[in-house]
């Protein structure tokens, strides 16, 4: 499950329909992981900044901003970018988890 604001979610079901009946634990883009990166949709990626002239970093850049404007805890940024938080130890980080609820409800606060 990938936590993402219901606007987002209806685009994603325009442009990516078979995304809203997969409820599969499989990969969207299954021929597409990168052993170096450790990851998947890296050529996805590459399209969708052909195709709408903005990156997909472009936009996870401004929904970051947009909860650090709002002054949301940075534990729900943690959880929906998997990047770290500054000054956070490992140990401490395990046990502040958002639940996937909680980081919904946050990320459909009006802007």
């Amino acid at each position: 499950m990938i936590p993402m604001h219901s606007k987002l979610f209806d685009k994603i079901k325009i442009y990516l329909p078979e995304a809203n009946a997969n409820n599969s634990d499989a990969p969207v883009w299954s021929d597409d992981y990168k052993p170096k990166l450790e990851g998947w949709g890296s050529k996805f990626s590459e399209r969708f900044t052909r195709r709408y002239s903005f990156g997909t970093h472009d936009l996870r850049s401004y929904v970051v901003t947009q909860m650090m404007k709002k002054k949301i805890n940075p534990y729900f940024l943690k959880v929906i970018t998997g990047h770290t938080v500054p000054g956070l130890g490992k140990v401490v980080a395990g046990y502040v988890q958002p639940t996937l609820e909680e980081v919904r409800e946050v990320l459909e606060l009006p802007h």
